[in-house]
């Protein structure tokens, strides 16, 4: 949604590969996105649960506290 591209691409067994094993590339390497917002989005893409924003609603004020800055 951020860059125009998902985070991974490919053919399905090929993307599906990518997700389990390989970290996406930081959105604002693909787009011109603040640097602040990679930490966010690599947060909410983290393969392990744990390491994943325990709810949607901290997603979202991380979300509006960097637009608020921006």
């Amino acid at each position: 949604l951020f860059t125009g591209q998902p985070p991974f691409d490919g053919k399905p067994a090929k993307a599906m590969h990518k997700v389990l094993d390989k970290e996406p590339t930081l959105p604002s390497e693909i787009a011109d996105v603040p640097e602040e917002l990679d930490e966010i989005l690599l947060t909410a893409l983290a393969k392990k649960k744990d390491d994943r924003y325990d709810n949607i609603v901290y997603l979202r004020d991380e979300l509006q506290d960097l637009y608020e800055e921006c």
